[in-house]
């Protein structure tokens, strides 16, 4: 898994530095209502978003978001770059991967 990772959100393109800020930052309630839709690391391979009850000794359980990468990634560059023309509103006027990723980060940062 290469990040940034990029995550088609209910309100749009949500980019994130790595896994463990993508986990922290999407609620469990959400990732199990199937709000978000496809998940890219920065290649393209899809990754998968659940949530997870964790036991924590004296705390009781607690839902986490968990970011896997399945053992075998589907490289979905296509699906990545369809993501980002959308996200970006280019129209299939920008054919580059590497220039969507670049503009897409510029215009959303990271979170």
């Amino acid at each position: 898994m290469r990040p940034p990772l990029f995550v088609d959100g209910d309100d749009g393109l949500l980019i994130f530095q790595s896994a463990g800020k993508l986990a922290a930052s999407l609620e469990p309630e959400d990732v199990r209502a199937g709000v978000y839709g496809a998940v890219f690391d920065w290649e393209g391979h899809r990754l998968e978003l659940s949530a997870v009850e964790e036991r924590r000794r004296g705390l009781g359980a607690a839902p986490l978001v968990v970011v896997d990468e399945p053992e075998d990634p589907e490289l979905d560059a296509e699906g990545l770059r369809e993501l980002l023309d959308r996200a970006l509103g280019a129209m299939g006027e920008v054919e580059s991967l590497d220039e969507l990723r670049r503009l897409a980060l510029e215009r959303f940062g990271l979170s």
